[in-house]
């Protein structure tokens, strides 16, 4: 108790010394702080990349107007009929838009697929929080097995395993029993 006494007298000190020190008015803000505006008309003048002296100290900016003409603008603007039922791009949706794929050093050539991986069957399962393994194409896999085309076995759940090619992770179910 007597701890605890003291330590809310020193509390309140120091809440005392801050109010009235907050309090006995504000000092005005250095002059270098205070800020400052262009004339107008004046460009600042800068490169690009680089900030004006103005900005770089912190000073406020101000900028020309410029008369813009939006319905010139809007006119200028060409309308692209495009029908995206008859055009047809020859691209995997998959695939990666930027980068390039490219097989792991001692493994196949053969191109990373994910509807491959899709097509997987896990016939089993065997659960295990230390190490589960699982029935895969007829091949017993664990966790951290890669295959040739490079897809990774990423994690084994109760009910789907979790590939991993590329970026991308795919989850497959355990096929159900009595499912063709």
């Amino acid at each position: 108790m007597i701890v605890f006494g003291g330590l809310v007298a020193v509390l309140a000190v120091v809440g005392i010394v801050q109010f009235t020190k907050g309090s006995s008015g504000a000092k005005p803000a250095p002059k270098s702080a205070q800020t400052k505006t262009a004339q107008a008309g004046t460009p600042a003048k800068s490169t690009p990349g680089k900030p004006t002296a103005a900005a770089a100290t912190g000073e406020a900016v101000t900028f020309q107007e410029v008369d813009v003409d939006i319905d010139s603008l809007l006119k200028e603007i060409e309308v692209v009929n495009f029908d995206y039922q008859t055009e047809r791009i020859d691209r995997d949706p998959m695939a990666p838009l930027v980068g390039i794929v490219r097989p792991i050093e001692g493994m196949a050539a053969a191109p990373l697929s994910v509807s491959d991986v899709m097509n997987k069957k896990v016939t089993g399962i065997i659960y295990d929080e230390t190490s589960p393994a699982a029935v895969v194409d007829d091949e017993v896999v664990t966790e951290g097995y890669t295959y040739p085309d490079g897809t990774v076995v990423q994690d084994i759940q109760p009910d789907r395993v979790i590939f991993k090619v590329g970026d991308s992770t795919i989850p497959v179910e355990m096929k159900k029993l009595g499912a063709g």
